[in-house]
Parts: structure tokens; C-alpha cells; sequence
């Protein structure tokens, strides 16, 4: 149990599950086990909306109400009977120059990479375009370059289409650094093992996020280092929205294309409340984009992101980047002001200029200009949409047709026919919102009868609501703008 919960007041944590028995914890990193020792089995309604709507479950929830995720930042307490929480850093709002900062922002995280990479001799790094694994790897190299790790053979990893941003840059990086490179494709057998995967992980993602994670973890390694959590704490940038801006992540949860029930608001408001109110209560900030932040690791990057990296994890200790205590209480000290782009500029002015060379595949130019011409290479890595359009709408709606008695419960099923047959008329180039939710309900469905789960549910009764009607037209718009 112990070595379980070494890491869990890391943001990289990988969370195993847990039920309660005869008033003690039971706890296993594998759900197979937990849904064997579950008698009582019910499908969690509120997690299907909020994965459908943000991509992630809220809080501890699983499409399992009797099985949960083990909270953020604790671990059992002795007697194994309730949760013991960790201390977490305060955000502050400190003055402190990006030039400075950025500094003591490396010299932190020298000390994670050296924490996690030292027993280990062979050690993988999940290298993209972009620049949270380039400062993994200017750290990464220059601690071997100074003899502080000792030997180590490295390996980068990168996935995606092979005149991407994303693969070519990481390529170039690799090379400048002397390592050695794979380039990982995500083809049809490779979603195939993904859609696999992802119902055996309960649907608590979609498979399109499992990317080459799978063949990563087949490969011969002693580790992984990732640098997922770079944008958010080295950047203070959530999905393209900087931290001082950043809202509710209620107002996220939305019928997107309809294609729930009508009356899902009214359903799953409490749950979602509590959600998140637990944890703000359970570690309150002074200010809205405190709580915010805290908001977007505990939920957002802990339950969409940390459980398709546990699929190497459960093969090769996989270690992310940037989520060690201290390392983000540093940053969570400083005012947001001065968490701009230019504290990675510094760093790798300082400790690895020639990084610097290679475009960011965000823009296709030197990091961190936003003007000018870029390159020829594609920003987007893969076309997971007309992958899913080309090959799965079939699959969807012949899995939809199987199981329309617990889809009528959940769903609103005459908007995703439509919605399924506007991707096929009015095929969105790049588009994947609705592909992408389209196929994880055929795999919600599977999973639902494979392990038998009990629905209580009221009988869907909603027949005509003018919002879905607007979902379905917002689709034909989104068509018509693609196309001009």
C-alpha cells in the first residue's frame, strides 16, 4: 500500500480506485478488480455528462457510483479507514522578474529530474514540438552533459503524422541533443488497441487521447518522463487560456449536439456542485483564478490527462515533469503577471540555447514569436476526425442500434442520428467534437452491458427542446463557416 501512494501530492499522480467495505478502504490500481468486488453496480449519469461535455470526469468519479478514484492529494490514513490530505502550497502574488524566476524555476526542476531519473539506466522521454518536453530535455541533457546522472541511454518518443510540426521539430531536437528517436504512427490497429484499452480503463476517456501511449509502454525502457504539466505551470496557460482569465469549469458542462436527454441539467446540478465545492472547501484560495487553477489540476489535468498516461505507467514507472510540490508551489507563489512565456524563454537562453532554433509547433516560428511567416509543416498532428468519419460511423451506429434500450435512458438518440448523419453529408475538415463523442457513447454503451451495470434513471420522456434543435443547426453552421 505504501509504494502505491509514493508521488501522491505529485500533480502527476496516478490515482488507483476505491470502494468502501464493512467501513474500510479497499483499494486497487485496476478496475477489473474493483468491478469483481463490487456487488452493487450503477451507472454515475452525472460522470457520463460531464465526460460527454468537458472530456474528463469531475472530482473522484467514475461511470461507476460504487467505485471512485482516490482524492487528490492524500493517501490512506493508518487504520485504512479515511483519507489523510496533504498540506498544499498557497498561490501567492509575489513580484518576481521572469529572468530571475526562471532560474530558480530550473534549478527545481534539475532537482525532480534527478529525483525520478537516478536509479534508472534507460529512460524515455515523450518528445513533441512544442516546448514543456523541450525543457524536460534542455534539463534532461545538460545534467548528463555535467556527469551529475551518471550514464544513461536515452530514448525520445514522438507520435503523429510524419510532416508534422510535432515530428519533425522533435526529430531535429533529438538529433541537436544527440539521442536516439522514434517516430510512433497511430494507425487503425493502433486505434483498435486504443478502443480496447479504453474500455478496459472505463471510458473515462476517449481513445483518440491514448495516442502511441500503448507502444510506448511495450518498449524496453526503466522509465518515462513526460512534460505534460509544462503549459500549465511553466506557461500558466490552460488549453490556449492563460491563468488569470480562466472560469468556472461549471459552466462547461453543456449538451453538446444535443445528444443527451433534455432534462440532464436538472439531474446532475447537485453532483456537480459537489464536486466541486469539496475540494474548495477542502483547500480555499484567497482569489477566483486560485481556486481556478487548483480547479482546472485537480479535475481537468488529473482525470483526463493522468489516466491515458497511466497506460505506460502500468507497464514503466512514467514520471511527469513539473508536478513535483515544490516545483509548482513555486510558481503557484508568483502573481500570474509575471508567469509569461518569457520565463521558458530565459531558461533555455541560459541553459540550452540551441533549442531555441528549432520553430514551436504551436506557430511554426522561434518560440516565442507570434508574427511572421511559418513554416510548410502541418500544425495538426493527426486527423482523428476523418479517421472516425472514414472508418467508425458504422461501428457507432450499429453499436447505438445494439444497445437503444439503455441509449433511450441516457440519450437523446433522434439528435445523434442526425448529428451521425451530418458527419457523413457535412464532413468538417479537422473537425472532431462531434466524432470524438460520437464514439466514446458506442463504447459508454459496451461497457455499460459487459459489466452490467444498473441504470436508475426515470424513463426519458422529453420529446422536442428548442436548445437541441439549436445543437443540431449549430453543426450545419459550423459546415458552412468551414467551407468559406
Amino acid at each position: 500500500m505504501k509504494g502505491l501512494f509514493e508521488n501522491s501530492n505529485n500533480l502527476g499522480f496516478h490515482n488507483p480506485y476505491y470502494l468502501i467495505k464493512d467501513g474500510h478502504l479497499f483499494i486497487d490500481k485496476e478496475l477489473s478488480s474493483m468491478l469483481k468486488s463490487s456487488h452493487h453496480k450503477t451507472l454515475d449519469f452525472t460522470a457520463v455528462v460531464q465526460i460527454l461535455s468537458t472530456g474528463y470526469a469531475f472530482g473522484d468519479r467514475t461511470l461507476v457510483k460504487e467505485i471512485k478514484k482516490t482524492p487528490w492529494m492524500a493517501k490512506p490514513n493508518l487504520e485504512n479507514t479515511d483519507w489523510d490530505f496533504f498540506d498544499l502550497p498557497k498561490h501567492n502574488n509575489k513580484n518576481i522578474d521572469e529572468r530571475e524566476s526562471s532560474k530558480e524555476f530550473y534549478r527545481l526542476l534539475e532537482q525532480e529530474l534527478i529525483d525520478y531519473v537516478m536509479p534508472h539506466q534507460h529512460v524515455g522521454i515523450l518528445l513533441t514540438g512544442g516546448m514543456d518536453s523541450r525543457i524536460v530535455a534542455a534539463v534532461l541533457h545538460n545534467l548528463i552533459q555535467e556527469g551529475r546522472l551518471g550514464e544513461k541511454k536515452i530514448t525520445a518518443y514522438t507520435w503523429g503524422a510524419a510532416k508534422s510540426r510535432d515530428v519533425v521539430y522533435a526529430k531535429r531536437i533529438a538529433d541537436l541533443l544527440k539521442w536516439e528517436w522514434k517516430h510512433l504512427i497511430v494507425d487503425l490497429d493502433q486505434m483498435k488497441i486504443n478502443i480496447n484499452l479504453t474500455l478496459e480503463n472505463g471510458c473515462e476517456f476517449t481513445p483518440i487521447h491514448l495516442h502511441a501511449m500503448p507502444k510506448v509502454g511495450d518498449e524496453e525502457l526503466d522509465c518515462v518522463l513526460a512534460g505534460s504539466f509544462g503549459d500549465s505551470i511553466g506557461r500558466g496557460e490552460y488549453s490556449g487560456i492563460k491563468v488569470g482569465n480562466l472560469g468556472d469549469l461549471r459552466q462547461k458542462v453543456k449538451n453538446v449536439g444535443g445528444m443527451l436527454r433534455d432534462d440532464f441539467s436538472k439531474i446532475i446540478f447537485d453532483d456537480c456542485n459537489k464536486d466541486v465545492e469539496f475540494y474548495h472547501n477542502k483547500f480555499p484560495e484567497s482569489e477566483n483564478y486560485q481556486q481556478f487553477e487548483q480547479d482546472m489540476q485537480l479535475h481537468y489535468m488529473r482525470r483526463m490527462l493522468n489516466p491515458c498516461m497511466s497506460i505506460i505507467n502500468k507497464k514503466i514507472p512514467l514520471y511527469q515533469m513539473f508536478s513535483k510540490p515544490e516545483v509548482f508551489g513555486y510558481i503557484w507563489s508568483i502573481d500570474p503577471r509575471y508567469r509569461t512565456d518569457k520565463i521558458y524563454q530565459n531558461l533555455l537562453e541560459k541553459y540550452c540555447p540551441q533549442l531555441l532554433e528549432v520553430p514551436w509547433a504551436r506557430t511554426g516560428l522561434k518560440f516565442p514569436e507570434t508574427e511572421g511567416s511559418p513554416d510548410i509543416y502541418d500544425k495538426n498532428h493527426h486527423d482523428y476526425g476523418e479517421m472516425i468519419r472514414s472508418h467508425y460511423l458504422k461501428f457507432i451506429e450499429e453499436k447505438i442500434e445494439e444497445h437503444k434500450h439503455i441509449a433511450a435512458y441516457i440519450f437523446n438518440l433522434k439528435n445523434i442520428k442526425k448529428i451521425i448523419l451530418n458527419c457523413k453529408k457535412y464532413p468538417i475538415k479537422t473537425s472532431l467534437s462531434y466524432e470524438e463523442r460520437l464514439l466514446w457513447i458506442a463504447l459508454l454503451l459496451d461497457f455499460i452491458k459487459i459489466n452490467d451495470l444498473k441504470i436508475d434513471l426515470d424513463k426519458n420522456l422529453s420529446t422536442f427542446s428548442f436548445n437541441s434543435l439549436k445543437e443540431i443547426y449549430k453543426y450545419k453552421l459550423r459546415f458552412i463557416l468551414n467551407k468559406f
